[in-house]
């Protein structure tokens, strides 16, 4: 047995009053002297004791009165079968999750796992009853399912249930566990059971950060129900993942995507074919094979035709499960790359300007437009309009044009540093070094003798280097394709944790370095282009180093952009005309409808207008464009979790350390497979009866004892005294 309300228990203290009342009655007797003995003959010694056990059952109905009362509201239950034969049962808090995720729409011997969990938790509500509180809970409705209202008739959740499908949003049963906690922690009724509907993949069991503290997850009395649908993992190969891996984009340049195969089979997988499709023609096939258990990652370099966004997927054969054969991408092709010169003199800039103008594309439209400004007139250069900017002077930029510099890095720009040719032997020390968080910069003359200093080492495996050396080729000869310039004069500075050294010299300094300054990357060249610290800027890595450079410092990360159904991504974007004009962006689905998504319009420090955008729940994998009119802004991919494409069950030892990370009792879990005695499995281990009724009654027939004894006590009592 168990109470409902024990607080009220205290009550039961109240039970001395009538044994309080009893001894105070009693009163000792003043013996008088009668001159006769005929009174005493009348009176009867059996009269007396009848009166005093009348007295004495007064007590005990009066104390068991107040105890029935205090009990009634303490709201007593029986447990188990032990009160299936005492009338109805007790009301209770009821949490249904059925499991919808993608997992759930495999075939086995038996047909669909989906249809059959949904045939099962309509089994599980002939349980309800009309006074219970129910919540229907899909995992997909995470966590938007706690304004969801409790439902006292059956019958509508048998038709909620029936409506279900399935969902590519995945969510972990521990998720909804938590959920289940939030919804009973008022509850009264004396049954709070959770049935789990699902095929208990393992990993939807481990619970998500941070873990809840031992026993907050359900009140005492609680008891789980895990029905499980399927009994085996479902042989499943699955394209876990697509990555793009080059930093560097370029039209009609090779870009690298990788992707990795999983096979969640007991067998190998043999020469199974993989595609590319890049706006849905295949561009690359490859095969792939695969260990049980195992994975394979494998490399394509399609070459893009086109500028602008492109929409990709990578595609494996079909199997048991179909919705992880696909995993969408997207990559960003820039058309050109906008360039903002800042030198101190033309000269200066000869070399760089000769560089980039050199550059054409295969239609003869310049790949690169730079506008070129002197450092007098920095701060007119409207740093909106750029998407890397080159800087040839650490010496005499004014404070207001270094914070605007710096700004401008941390919204995501590119910036170049070179020295200037006129910088002095000595430290360099100004605002803007300071405002980008570079370590102390000298000039120096560097020692090497007469022909000074060259390369040391240098860091092929670094984006910069990415595709410009035929493949196949190796280090060693890499190594002798960077032609060394001879270096009299450099800066001298240490990158320590801050910086990634990308070429060094035989002085042992870093000849490029790379910085991070929030979303923004800085290359740090040791000479300027000109010829009179180095002979650099006519050797021939020059004008490629300079390209690799500026696309790499130019890449904003918009190709890596890609998210998991179910998410609610917030999408900082640029502003354009049509974005400042609308106010609003739409929001292309996969499947071509559309919804309007506002938009907050900011102003970053340095005048440059950004947009915040707080899309909706995204739903469906595929492809996603956000457009303002007519113009397409970014477009985005979104796919399954690829957690959900491993099948294999939770074993007992998986439950029971589920259990054990939140202090579950392990007695409180009941784990059932479909096609079981469900229901009497349930009926066994759930609270029966409440008996506050039977309480009340007993309550009511000691009240109508007591006043009938009670009556029948005053009547004697005034014949013994007569």
């Amino acid at each position: 047995m168990t109470f409902l309300n024990p607080l009220v228990l205290f009550g039961l203290a109240a039970s001395a009053i009538p044994l309080l009342l009893h001894l105070l009655n009693l009163r000792k007797l003043q013996t008088i002297e009668f001159s006769t003995l005929a009174f005493l003959r009348e009176l009867q010694l059996s009269k007396i004791r009848r009166l005093k056990l009348r007295q004495i059952l007064l007590l005990i109905i009066r104390t068991l009165l107040i105890v029935a009362v205090v009990m009634a509201f303490a709201r007593p239950a029986l447990r188990g079968t032990l009160g299936a034969g005492f009338g109805s049962q007790a009301n209770s808090t009821i949490v249904l999750i059925l499991d919808d995720s993608y997992s759930m729409s495999a075939r086995d011997e038996h047909g669909e796992r989906f249809s059959r969990a949904r045939e099962t938790a309509v089994h599980l509500t002939e349980l309800f009853h009309d006074g219970d509180e129910i919540y229907f809970l899909r995992l997909s409705d995470l966590p938007r399912a706690t304004v969801n209202p409790a439902a006292h008739d059956p019958e509508f959740i048998r038709s909620a249930i029936r409506q279900s499908v399935v969902s590519p949003v995945r969510r972990t049963i521990a998720e909804a566990v938590r959920l289940a906690a939030e919804l009973m922690k008022n509850s009264h009724n004396a049954n709070r059971e959770v049935y789990i509907v699902s095929d208990l993949q393992a990993t939807q069991l481990p619970w998500p950060n941070p873990v809840p503290p031992p026993g907050s997850v359900l009140p005492d009395r609680s008891r789980y129900f895990l029905v499980r649908i399927g009994s085996s993992p479902v042989p499943n190969g699955a394209v876990d993942s697509a990555a793009l891996l080059s930093a560097m984009i370029e039209r009609g340049s090779p870009i690298r995507v990788s992707a990795l195969i999983r096979n969640f089979n007991p067998a190998p997988l043999r020469n199974s074919p993989v595609s590319l499709f890049i706006d849905e023609t295949r561009i690359v096939q490859h095969n792939c094979s695969a260990d049980p258990w195992g994975s394979s990652e494998i490399e394509m370099d399609p070459v893009p035709k086109r500028a602008g966004i492109l929409r990709g997927y990578i595609e494996s054969e079909q199997d048991a499960l179909e919705f992880d054969n696909r995993r969408y991408f997207t990559v960003n092709v820039p058309e050109n790359v906008r360039v903002g010169l800042i030198t101190s003199t033309d000269a200066d800039a000869k070399f760089l300007v000769m560089a980039l103008s050199a550059s054409q594309s295969d239609s003869g439209r310049a790949f690169w437009s730079y506008q070129q400004v002197p450092l007098a007139k920095a701060a007119f250069l409207d740093l909106r309009s750029v998407d890397v900017l080159v800087l040839q002077n650490l010496d005499d930029l004014p404070p207001s044009d270094s914070r605007r510099i710096a700004q401008f890095v941390r919204d995501g720009g590119g910036l170049l540093l070179y020295p200037s040719s006129a910088s002095p032997d000595g430290p360099i020390r100004t605002t803007l070094t300071s405002e980008l968080n570079l370590p102390p910069l000298t000039v120096e003359q560097v020692s090497g003798g007469a022909e000074g200093t060259k390369f040391r080492s240098v860091d092929l495996d670094h984006p910069i280097f990415s595709g410009m050396f035929e493949n196949g080729t190796s280090p060693r000869d890499r190594n002798r394709e960077l032609e060394s310039p001879v270096i009299s004069r450099q800066i001298v500075h240490e990158p320590g944790k801050t910086g990634q050294t990308i070429i060094s010299t035989t002085g042992g300094h870093p000849f490029l370095t790379e910085y991070r300054l929030q979303n923004g990357k800085i290359l740090l060249y040791a000479v300027p282009p000109v010829l009179a610290w180095s002979d650099f800027p006519v050797k021939g890595l020059f004008a490629p180093l300079l390209y690799r450079s500026l696309l790499y410092t130019a890449d904003r990360g918009d190709s890596a952009r890609s998210f998991y159904c179910g998410e609610n991504p917030v999408l900082l974007l640029r502003a354009t005309p049509e974005l400042n004009r609308e106010g609003k962006v739409s929001m292309i689905h996969p499947d071509g409808t559309e919804e309007i998504v506002r938009v907050d319009m900011q102003k970053g420090t340095i005048g440059r207008p950004m947009a915040t955008a707080a899309l909706p729940r995204l739903s469906a994998p595929g492809i996603y464009e956000l457009r303002a009119g007519q113009t397409l802004l970014t477009a985005f991919a979104v796919n399954p979790d690829p957690a959900e494409s491993d099948t294999r069950p939770a074993a007992p030892d998986d439950v029971a350390r589920w259990c054990q990370s939140a202090a579950i009792p392990s007695g409180s879990v009941t784990t059932l497979d479909e096609g079981s005695e469900i229901r009497a499995q349930i009926l066994q281990s759930r609270f029966g009866v409440e008996l506050w009724r039977y309480c009340v009654l007993a309550a009511l027939l000691l009240a109508i004892a007591e006043m009938l004894i009670a009556r029948t006590s005053r009547k004697s009592a005034e014949a013994v005294q007569g």
